[in-house]
């Protein structure tokens, strides 16, 4: 009896431990299932959230496009074009999950965008089923998915970061030709009309105003950069723009062969504005006042001494104010092969040509007239056709920079040369604090000084289509850059050409002249534009990165 007993005892013992241990385990494997039912799910709304973030960051790119594109564009069209854009990205993010899981998705997803265009942001909501989890599976009955709906949501604000940019366009001659080489006609325009819509998209992006503490300048130049009639009548009368009495000419002539020699500077006495106006008849005066020499506003790089000539600037004293020290009036501008005075017999034996301005006549020498020539290098506003477009100061009126930008044309004829050196130092001169109270006081839409300004950006787009023809007289770009970079300022360059048709040594000085090297992870460098879509986009994607965006939920 007692065996038997103890035989029940062990085998009840045994049975109800067997019975705990199964309920344990029914229990364990319970815990864990739910377990990881829960990090599948928390699994689930982080790929949905991931997705949704990169289509938000997307889409609010997007946005800014299509704002460029049609500034007054709808609530409601603005939001039928940019949910493709945003499922788009969701899908494109969610390829790695297994056939069922995206078939499931796909089934169920639902996106909806919010766009603020007062903000430039874009808000995502996105709902689906990713499909059921581990436990739900092996337990649902009929081993059915789980059927529930993940939802999240995602926005971005574009952080207002005070930002200055000066687009420094070039108008040359060359500029008036078509990207592709083929002639200009309907459906193949300029490079100059497909760069002011590319300047016009970026401005759009931007968006400057007062509340974003954005502002934008436009520096039009070739050999030369004009000031309007009101600023260049205030700088003669400040004394920040002086007729010299003598000019430095670095290359006098150009050689024959082309470019084998260097001849040798001169400093040569220019006429007072006394005696050129005295030559001229008072009755031609009075029916065509143009006639009259005076100053139309425009400058290079060349300041004057004390003693009234007028040399090239010191690199120190490149971005000191005219107040300090003054520019000269570009009355006989130095370029390659240019002087104020004509070489007379005996020529050089290396001669090819010269252009003078004093009205000599010799042999192989280009001489034109003294008033033809002044009116080429700087034009008076009555010649519409060849008209310099002035410099446009900072502004935070968007419609002020438009209209800067509709007046851009190419400058025709032969001393509409490249010195693209002229665009970021004046585009510096621009971006400069110190120049505040020369360019009309308000100018700049931040103070560097307030700590709300901390991170104010500063950014010269320069644009060019060849090398520098005149950089043997001036000072070179990549001095002119490394300059401006120096006071820290970012410097994108672009130019409306197919990457075949810039040489690599003209490639590689305009990656030089960026902000490349500084900044590894910026795209600083659009070299590669062969038609009016990715010059637009190139202008496009240097706004985006100038309207910072940052995800916030």
């Amino acid at each position: 009896m007692k065996s038997l007993l103890g035989n029940f005892l062990r085998s009840t013992r045994a049975g109800a431990t067997s019975f705990v241990a199964i309920a344990i385990s029914v229990m364990t494997v319970g815990g864990v299932g739910f377990i990881v039912d829960q990090n599948l799910l928390v699994d689930q709304r982080d790929t949905l959230k991931s997705a949704s973030d990169a289509a938000t960051i997307a889409t609010t790119i997007a946005m800014r496009r299509e704002m460029a594109n049609d500034p007054d564009i709808s609530a409601d069209d603005l939001t039928a074009a940019l949910e493709p854009v945003a499922r788009r990205w969701i899908l494109m993010n969610l390829q790695h999950l297994s056939r069922e899981r995206y078939d499931a998705m796909l089934a169920s997803l639902v996106v909806e965008v919010s766009p603020n265009k007062a903000l430039g942001s874009v808000d995502v909501d996105a709902r689906a089923n990713l499909g059921g989890s581990l436990f739900s599976a092996m337990f649902a009955s009929g081993g059915a998915a789980s059927s529930g709906t993940t939802e999240v949501a995602s926005g971005v604000e574009s952080r207002i970061i005070p930002a200055e940019v000066v687009i420094a366009i070039d108008n040359s001659n060359s500029m008036g030709r078509s990207i592709n080489g083929e002639p200009v006609g309907p459906g193949n325009p300029s490079r100059m009309d497909s760069v002011k819509r590319a300047a016009r998209d970026l401005v759009a992006i931007l968006n400057p105003d007062g509340r974003n503490r954005k502002a934008v300048g436009l520096v039009p130049w070739n050999a030369l950069v004009q000031l309007d009639r009101v600023r260049s009548a205030s700088w003669a009368e400040e004394g920040w723009a002086e007729y010299p009495t003598s000019r430095r000419y670095a290359y006098t002539y150009q050689c024959f062969p082309s470019l084998t020699c260097v001849p040798g500077d001169e400093v040569q006495a220019l006429p007072s504005l006394d005696d050129l106006n005295a030559g001229i008849d008072p009755e031609d005066l009075e029916l065509s006042p143009e006639l009259a020499w005076f100053w139309w506003g425009c400058l290079d790089e060349h300041r004057v001494s004390s003693t009234g000539q007028a040399d090239l600037t010191a690199v120190s004293e490149l971005f000191v104010p005219p107040s300090e020290k003054a520019f000269a009036q570009a009355f006989f501008p130095s370029l390659d092969g240019w002087a104020y005075e004509c070489l007379t017999s005996p020529l050089p034996y290396n001669l090819h040509h010269q252009r003078c301005y004093d009205g000599s006549a010799v042999p192989m020498l280009v001489a034109p007239r003294s008033g033809d020539q002044i009116q080429a290098a700087c034009p008076p506003a009555r010649t519409t056709s060849t008209k310099m477009q002035p410099i446009q100061p900072l502004t935070s009126a968007r419609s002020e920079i438009e209209a800067a930008i509709d007046t851009l044309k190419p400058i025709r004829g032969a001393d509409a040369m490249t010195h693209s050196a002229l665009g970021v130092l004046w585009g510096q001169r621009l971006l400069s604090h110190s120049w505040n109270d020369v360019w009309g006081g308000g100018t700049h839409p931040v103070d560097p000084a307030a700590n709300a300004n901390v991170g104010t950006r500063k950014a010269i787009v320069l644009l060019t289509d060849g090398y520098d023809s005149v950089a043997r007289v001036g000072i070179e770009r990549e001095t002119a850059c490394t300059a401006a970079k120096g006071q820290g300022t970012e410097i994108f360059v672009v130019s409306p050409l197919e990457r075949e048709d810039i040489p690599d040594r003209l490639a590689a000085s305009l990656e030089a002249c960026s902000s490349k090297a500084d900044n590894p992870e910026g795209s600083y460098v659009f070299l590669d534009n062969s038609d009016e879509a990715s010059l637009r986009a190139a202008f496009a994607d240097i706004a985006g990165q100038l309207v910072a965006v940052r995800r916030v939920y």
